[in-house]
Parts: C-alpha cells; structure tokens; sequence
C-alpha cells in the first residue's frame, strides 16, 4: 500500500499544515537529494523527510546508515 495519503494527513493534523514535509522518491539520481533534504532536517527542528521506494535505491542505503548513526 501507499502510506503518503497517511503521512500527509498526519503531517496536517499535527502541526496544521504539510510545509515541514518533504517527500522524495529514492530511485535514480535521488540520493543526494534525500541527503541534502535529511541534512536541512536535522538544522531545521521540526522536518520531516519521507523517503519513499527505498527498496529502489539499494545504494543508497550505506549513505543513509551513516547519517543516522552520526
């Protein structure tokens, strides 16, 4: 299934709007973008980043892993 539609709704009823959330399709290209997004989260309190098809970016998964353990 599709969890956007949830994320979304979510992201509305906690903080009354979507402009905390950022969304990225991780495929092709996307890592750096998710990088660079996941980055701006972590400055910024309050983001969110929503990382979808990550089964698509198996290479991004190592970058990913050392983001979050830093």
């Amino acid at each position: 299934t599709d969890p956007v539609t949830q994320v979304v709704r979510f992201a509305k009823e906690s903080q009354g709007h979507t402009d905390h959330l950022n969304m990225v399709s991780l495929g092709r290209g996307q890592g750096p973008i998710a990088e660079e997004l996941i980055h701006k989260a972590q400055k910024g309190k309050g983001r969110w980043v929503f990382l979808q098809n990550c089964h698509l970016a198996a290479f991004f998964m190592p970058a990913l892993q050392a983001i979050i353990e830093s």
